[in-house]
């Protein structure tokens, strides 16, 4: 099991923008969240942009161990939301509801 680190909630927030590979402009205000992940060992200033972080390696790694404890019953949960077993046996026109 990975490592428990507490993270804010800008921290959070920013963590799952740049997870879903959602990069934006590092403004004053996102400031602090990114400082407090690269204490975290999560991110790292980008040496190829000054103005910019990237994972580091480590922090990608731990990301990975992290997903692999729930992605399987989470993917299990999104099938079964999206196509509930039996949802594709029926049809609208085949519902009582009176119209």
């Amino acid at each position: 099991m990975p490592e428990t680190i507490a993270l804010s909630p800008a921290a959070v927030a920013l963590l799952r923008f740049r997870i879903r590979g959602r990069p934006f402009p590092v403004e004053d205000r996102d400031r602090a969240a990114f400082d407090e992940l690269v204490g975290a060992g999560i991110m790292e200033p980008d040496p190829h942009n000054e103005a910019d972080f990237r994972f580091t390696d480590e922090g990608w790694e731990r990301l990975l161990e992290y997903r692999e404890t729930y992605a399987t019953s989470l993917q299990a949960l999104i099938d079964y939301l999206l196509a509930p077993a039996g949802f594709w046996g029926h049809s609208a026109e085949d519902s009582d509801d009176g119209g």
